[in-house]
């Protein structure tokens, strides 16, 4: 394997020093058709309707075990005239719980007619009104969240991902009989991805993965391309894109679905008990500083804390001192350190600060979920679940582990087991509410580049703007992957229209053939003085730069000789959760075990990392 692509995606989890964790909620088990109450033993009945248009013939359930099936053992009913379901149940449903639809093509859509392709759809158990492509989503979310979140949570983060105006409901909402034509739309597009990715899945890994696993991952085919299927409430592909969009994410990344199906569900992990052992490390590769130049490689950084007084407490967070291992076979193969650059820059009332300046800095850590502090402010969580990969085979988990750019490691075993104690996990990043309305960040620019205006010209957003009307073609993303310019912009309004063209690999080193341009809306806001450009990111872009935030932004910061320009940088807004799956790609890496990370290494023929050096000199 190429080991210098098992990485974390480095744009969120580049240290744990600057990243967090989410909500420690839970959802309550349904009592009553939907109201919000704990599991007691009596009869409890679950009544609503299957949705698409409404779904006759589906077969309803409450899914006990997750699995994505009705079993015999599990109380079902089928769907009825206007989708209409019911289901009664003596006994305790555990939270998180979830509603289960079983649509094959026996059933029978009311406005298109019988079903072509089967998918599944799925509701919390306690807001069973509605079972619908969006209430599927929801639960996703809970279940992806070790079944912590609430379904209010869950909805918030789905509303916020579509571009759904929060005060519609998803979980109690009937958008058939309400006439809601663009949520009924967006409905029908997503459906159309989960018809089409369980179809593709089926046939792609009918072989390699169980019934269950094949469901799942077609859930995350469908939920990866929701940006480019759905953005601001507005559905943006017809049924034909759609499915030939999942088609190339199913052909072009089934290793990696596959690898992240096998690795199974997982549980909530001790966070405070596995930072204080250790065990955590981010294993990454990208371009580091050395020497005064930036040299791709591998980098290891085993993430500890010492002093961790228990839950709930305000902490700071150690040094930890990265190491890597630099691709060219004529070198040494031996580990060493990294300059680090600290050159991103955070929003405050003080307009932009370098985040290695901002005082009282901190986290708090509430069971499997790290919230990280820039002063008194909440500015990003992390969420993380654990699963053990312990005796599975490290080709299920890493596909192509015995491959070096195309040539076989020697002595390295594809099907040798992974020892115990080998964990992987799966991240959720989110935004709690502040006072910026979500998590400004700028990315200083390190080396002599003085930014995206002209020299000769004032550093400022107008000339940004109008030098990007008047012919100015820039790139943002890695490699300069995505090209833009501004289409036009009203100074009354302080709102404009920025368009996009895949750029393809341009190394930033040139104009290369351009695609087709997109349009997308900006606005220029300003937070106490500073001025920002905040632009919505484009389908290309997200294309381009998987698991980006939503939104990127222009504004003024100093580069590294402290000379001021026009940089990017990126906006999250409040309630925003971003998932972080596991799927042992090659291409973003994984977040891992000691245990783990230290097998890869030996079947990779690479030296040792010294743990115990590294932590020593972070905890000075």
């Amino acid at each position: 394997m190429n080991l210098s692509k098992l990485i974390i995606s480095i744009s969120f989890l580049i240290c744990l020093a600057s990243c967090g964790g989410g909500s420690g909620s839970s959802t309550s088990p349904n009592s009553g058709g939907g109201s919000s109450q704990g599991g007691s033993g009596t009869s409890a009945d679950f009544s609503g309707v299957v949705i698409d248009g409404y779904i006759q013939g589906a077969t309803v359930c409450l899914d006990f075990n997750s699995n994505l099936k009705c079993d015999t053992d599990e109380p079902s009913s089928v769907s009825r005239e206007g989708g209409a379901y019911s289901i009664s149940y003596s006994g305790n449903v555990p939270a998180g719980t979830q509603i289960l639809a079983v649509v094959t093509t026996d059933a029978t859509d009311e406005d298109t007619g019988p079903v072509q392709s089967a998918y599944n759809l799925l509701a919390p158990s306690n807001a069973a009104q509605v079972i619908t492509p969006f209430t599927t989503l929801v639960s996703d979310e809970i279940l992806s969240s070790g079944k912590t979140l609430s379904s209010t949570e869950a909805e918030a983060a789905v509303k916020n991902s579509l571009g759904i105006d929060e005060t519609t409901s998803l979980i109690a909402y009937d958008f058939i009989e309400n006439e809601d034509e663009d949520l009924k739309n967006a409905a029908t597009a997503i459906v159309t991805a989960l018809a089409s990715s369980t179809e593709s899945m089926n046939e792609a890994a009918s072989d390699s993965l169980t019934d269950t696993e094949r469901a799942y991952a077609a859930i995350k085919v469908s939920k990866a391309l929701l940006g480019s299927i759905v953005s601001n409430g507005d559905t943006l592909l017809d049924a034909d894109a759609i499915k030939t969009q999942v088609e190339t994410v199913v052909t072009g990344s089934i290793n990696n679905i596959i690898a992240g199906a096998k690795s199974g569900s997982g549980s909530v992990v001790n966070l405070e008990e596995a930072l204080t052992s250790g065990e955590l490390v981010i294993v990454y590769a990208g371009e580091e500083y050395i020497d005064q130049e930036w040299v791709e490689g591998i980098v290891i950084e085993p993430i500890s804390f010492s002093g961790i007084n228990g839950a709930g407490d305000l902490i700071e967070f150690d040094e930890i001192i990265k190491l890597g291992i630099l691709p060219d076979d004529t070198l040494p193969r031996e580990w060493i350190p990294f300059t680090e650059i600290e050159n991103d820059y955070i929003i405050s009332d003080q307009g932009w600060v370098r985040e290695i300046d901002l005082e009282s800095s901190g986290i708090i850590l509430d069971e499997n979920c790290a919230t990280f502090y820039n002063s008194s402010e909440a500015v990003e969580e992390y969420c993380f679940i654990q699963k053990d990969v312990s005796g599975k085979s490290i080709n299920d988990v890493i596909p192509d582990v015995c491959l070096d750019n195309g040539s076989i490691i020697p002595g390295c075993d594809p099907e040798a087991k992974l020892p115990s104690g080998s964990y992987v996990y799966d991240m959720t990043r989110s935004v709690p509410e502040n006072e910026s309305g979500g998590f400004y960040e700028m990315y200083g620019s390190t080396g002599d580049w003085t930014g995206y205006v002209d020299q000769d010209l004032v550093q400022s957003l107008e000339n940004f703007i109008s030098s990007h009307t008047d012919g100015k073609i820039s790139h943002i993303g890695e490699g300069c992957n995505t090209a833009f310019r501004v289409a036009s912009y009203s100074t009354a309004t302080n709102q404009g229209f920025m368009e996009y063209a895949d750029a393809g690999d341009n190394d930033c080193s040139g104009n290369p053939l351009l695609g087709e341009w997109e349009s997308r809306p900006f606005e220029v806001i300003e937070i106490g003085t500073t001025k920002i450009l905040k632009a919505l990111s484009s389908n290309v872009y997200k294309a381009n730069n998987p698991g980006e935030e939503p939104y990127h932004i222009f504004s003024k910061v100093p580069n590294d000789n402290g000379v001021e320009g026009i940089f990017s940088g990126s906006f999250t807004p409040q309630n925003t959760r971003i998932s972080l799956p596991f799927n042992g790609s090659l291409e973003y890496g994984v977040f891992a075990s000691r245990t783990f990370v230290d097998f890869v290494l030996e079947i990779s023929q690479l030296p040792e990392f010294p743990y115990e050096a590294v932590l020593s000199q972070g905890n000075k």
